[in-house]
């Protein structure tokens, strides 16, 4: 993640503790809520679970449609479900400038940056 400083490092905490860490009172006072009323129909789908399983696979298979469309060597793997995309990048190596798999590539210090090992950026990373 790239931005400013005094901003990037609570949200790499936020982000983390939110996404990956739903404790499970949380996660069990959220099914509650959920019972019973994400069972009936909801915007023309039979419950609230078809429905986002259809807004994920909309928005992934429209991410999809426009990486098959570009003209860059990308591939991206259809999943059923789900509101990320996996893509095949290996090939993105020659054509990313060769500045953003270099540490310093960003030179203002205000700009909090994420660290790797050794000398270079990885390829997921520069993309």
């Amino acid at each position: 993640m790239i931005g400013p400083a005094y901003l990037m490092d609570r949200i790499e905490v936020m982000h983390e503790t939110a996404i990956w860490n739903f404790n499970t009172p949380g996660q069990y006072a959220f099914s509650k809520c959920l019972a019973g009323e994400a069972d009936k129909e909801y915007e023309g789908k039979k419950n609230y679970y078809e429905y986002v399983k259809h807004v994920y696979q909309s928005v992934n298979l429209g991410l999809a449609k426009l990486f098959q469309e570009s003209k860059l060597p990308v591939y991206p793997a259809i999943v059923e479900g789900s509101m990320s995309m996996t893509l095949e990048i290996s090939e993105m190596e020659s054509i990313i400038p060769k500045k953003y798999f270099t540490k310093d590539y960003i030179e203002d210090e205000s700009i909090s940056k994420r660290t790797f090992e050794g000398d270079s950026v990885p390829l997921d990373f520069a993309f």
